[in-house]
């Protein structure tokens, strides 16, 4: 299981605040690059303390041993 996604007050991510697609969050100046970053780091951790990391380093840094359960 991964987390719940909350948005700015706390509550539990919904139309309500704002982007439902790929395409608006792109449209507002998201990179997708980015998109893929947070959502990688969701319901997975990498070694190490580094946050952002490019799509080739998280892919070749996943294992199934440090997805959340």
């Amino acid at each position: 299981h991964i987390s719940l996604i909350l948005g700015n007050d706390r509550q539990k991510m919904s139309k309500r605040h704002g982007a439902t697609s790929l395409i608006q969050y792109r449209e507002m100046g998201y990179l997708p690059e980015a998109l893929f970053n947070f959502l990688a780091l969701l319901g997975w951790a990498p070694e190490g303390e580094e946050q952002i990391l490019s799509p080739e380093e998280i892919i070749s840094a996943f294992t199934l041993e440090r997805v959340a359960k």
